[in-house]
């Protein structure tokens, strides 16, 4: 397990981790990348971080102004009206599939090849991005 000293340090590389830029590249390659790398890759910081909100309020401060941040950048690649509730949509579906596959690990989505859980994802990832 990795070692991060103090909650702010903590913190601090939890939101670097979550921090990944989105450079304009098409929207559902982007998220389909962002989940794959998930999936495969225990994120060890972000969970550590999910943990903390818990009884840390400034853990879920720093988890939401990073989030925010991050799809506010994701959504100007969303050609639709409602590209910021698309991009949190998307956010919270991610969330909830890597907080299940390696937290909660319900045996089906813990032991499935992270390919076929793309594959099944994938048509409503492309409709939320407007692919």
């Amino acid at each position: 397990m990795q070692h991060f000293g103090t909650k702010e340090q903590l913190f601090t590389a939890c939101v670097r981790d979550a921090d990944t830029a989105f450079d304009g590249q098409d929207p559902l390659e982007y998220v389909l990348g962002m989940l794959a790398s998930r999936l495969e890759n225990e994120p060890t910081a972000s969970l550590a971080l999910l943990r903390s909100m818990l009884t840390h309020p400034e853990a879920t401060d720093e988890l939401r102004r990073a989030l925010e941040e991050q799809q506010e950048r994701f959504a100007t690649g969303i050609e639709a009206p409602d590209s910021r509730l698309r991009a949190d949509l998307i956010g919270a579906v991610i969330l909830g599939v890597v907080l299940n596959r390696h937290l909660l690990r319900p045996s089906a989505l813990a032991a499935a090849d992270p390919e076929h859980i793309l594959d099944l994802l994938r048509p409503c990832l492309r409709e939320l991005t407007g692919a």
